[in-house]
């Protein structure tokens, strides 16, 4: 179950684009590229130097909060229903929907049934659904967790928690830092440390 405690707080996304969240895709490159990412979104973490590893030498690293609630943040305890599965297929881009439903003879209550089954939780569920219906559309993928009520994703990991938004609009950003503008920080930090 997921605490207010668990969102509150500061989160930071590093990024080679300073980018208006309101108006980007979601990042899939992750996704796509790692087996331990969790689907289309934007991808925070609680940890500054995660972030900034992911801004490279010349990117950006925004600290935000997120204006969310526990009921519309997701997390591995979510329960994987045929009405939800349903309610995701029926909200998916109308052509891709539609070749979704061909690859499965037309038998919505196939498809639903399989993704049920077959999924880890919810999210897992909704991301197999995302391949077969959604034609890889990432934006139509975000808008369609908000409308069956879900603004975010909570990862819980041993040493950091991580948050995929799919509602930009929860965004709340404090401060963009210029990653290289670190890098002469902890240069001048470390010359300190030399003069002592």
């Amino acid at each position: 179950m997921v605490r207010a405690s668990d969102i509150e707080g500061i989160w930071y996304h590093g990024d080679l684009e300073d980018a208006d969240f309101s108006t980007r895709s979601m990042d899939t490159e992750d996704y796509t590229r790692s087996p331990n990412a969790l689907g289309p979104g934007i991808y925070w973490t609680r940890d500054r130097d995660q972030a900034r590893g992911y801004a490279g030498k010349k990117g950006y690293v925004f600290s935000a909060t997120m204006d969310l609630t526990p009921r519309k943040t997701m997390s591995k305890d979510d329960t994987v229903t045929s009405e939800i599965v349903e309610r995701f297929i029926s909200l998916a881009p109308r052509g891709s929907r539609r070749t979704g439903l061909e690859n499965w003879d037309n038998n919505i209550d196939q498809a639903v049934s399989t993704y049920v089954e077959s999924g880890e939780d919810l999210l897992d569920a909704l991301v197999g659904v995302y391949h077969d219906f959604y034609g890889m559309d990432s934006r139509a993928f975000g808008r369609s967790m908000v409308r069956i009520g879900y603004d975010a994703y909570i990862h819980h990991l041993p040493n950091v928690d991580h948050l995929v938004v799919w509602n930009p609009k929860i965004i709340k950003v404090k401060e963009v830092d210029k990653a290289e503008e670190h890098v002469f920080e902890h240069l001048i930090n470390f010359r300190d440390f030399l003069d002592k």
